[in-house]
């Protein structure tokens, strides 16, 4: 049973889609009527991301936090929290199901090193056998895994998009840059303070004789007369900002 949750999740990917799939088939095989999955949204805040059963939605809580009510207790502990009989007259107060009595209330959390990276909330109409707890903790260890395998697979997708969007500015930045060089008709050139020329315009190549693929990477100062003096040329604009009257010969 363990292995076909797991092959199902796997085949997710999205965590969410994962905890409603795996939460169904286990409500499916334990004959679960009524269950929730609640996932790691902050530090100390759980959000639910899926439920089985509830008739409305707003049925249950969508969020606690760790220490309150029964689902926080059961993170702060990192421990199950299995109450059978439900206490007559106790109306699952927060544990995030309302309107309903069940004979049992199974909450067990999900954990990953350290940390609970969700919490697993079922309400049984009898008692689960220990085979069945055993069967829910063998499936809250084996989801720690690869929940927190899903979510850095999300935060390095997030991290992917984002250097996209920024290469994108780059590169738009660099086209507008060269659009500004390849519009002078005199030859512009730009270099890297130790001299090495990172870009040119057209008129830089046709008065050189030389293709910009071949200047780009190479020293400024060769491609004069007396390279020393156009060295302390380069050298005066990056010490001053500017440099004027400062003649040199290709």
């Amino acid at each position: 049973s363990v292995n076909v949750i797991t092959c199902t999740r796997v085949s997710e990917n999205a965590i969410e889609q994962a905890a409603n799939k795996v939460l169904h088939l286990l409500c499916n095989l334990l004959a679960i009527p009524v269950g929730a999955i609640y996932l790691q949204a902050e530090k100390s805040i759980y959000q639910r991301v899926t439920t089985h059963g509830l008739a409305r939605s707003n049925q249950s809580e969508i969020s606690f936090e760790t220490g309150v009510g029964l689902l926080g207790q059961c993170v702060k502990s990192n421990q199950a929290i299995v109450l059978s009989p439900v206490p007559s007259g106790l109306t699952i107060i927060s544990t995030g199901l309302a309107e309903f009595s069940p004979h049992e209330l199974i909450i067990y959390p999900v954990p990953h090193k350290n940390e609970v990276l969700a919490v697993i909330e079922l309400a049984a109409t009898q008692s689960l056998t220990t085979n069945q707890h055993e069967l829910l903790i063998a499936v809250s260890d084996a989801l720690g895994l690869h929940f927190a395998n899903l979510q850095a697979a999300e935060h390095n997708a997030q991290l992917l998009q984002e250097t996209k969007a920024q290469a994108a500015k780059l590169s738009a930045s660099s086209h507008y840059a060269r659009s500004l060089i390849e519009a002078s008709l005199d030859p512009l050139v730009t270099i890297s303070i130790d001299g090495m020329i990172m870009d040119v315009n057209g008129a830089t190549e046709k008065v050189t004789g030389v293709r910009r693929e071949e200047l780009i990477g190479s020293d400024f100062c060769q491609y004069f007369t007396d390279p020393e003096d156009a060295s302390r040329g380069y050298q005066q604009v990056f010490a001053q900002g500017f440099v004027t009257d400062y003649p040199l010969a290709l």
